[in-house]
């Protein structure tokens, strides 16, 4: 949760969470991606993510 929420800090917004709806899949997210999203914001999201 602490990622999530250093991501909003960021004005990154990091999707759904699913653990609500979906217990066992708790830490993962419902992401959706526009055309209005450039290569290097998905670059900038997945540096973010994954560090």
């Amino acid at each position: 949760m602490k990622k999530y929420k250093d991501l909003m800090a960021r004005k990154i917004i990091a999707g759904l969470s699913l653990e609500p709806y979906y217990p066992e899949y708790k830490g993962h997210y419902l992401l959706a991606v526009t055309e209005t999203k450039t290569r290097d914001d998905l670059d900038a999201f997945v540096k973010e993510v994954v560090s």
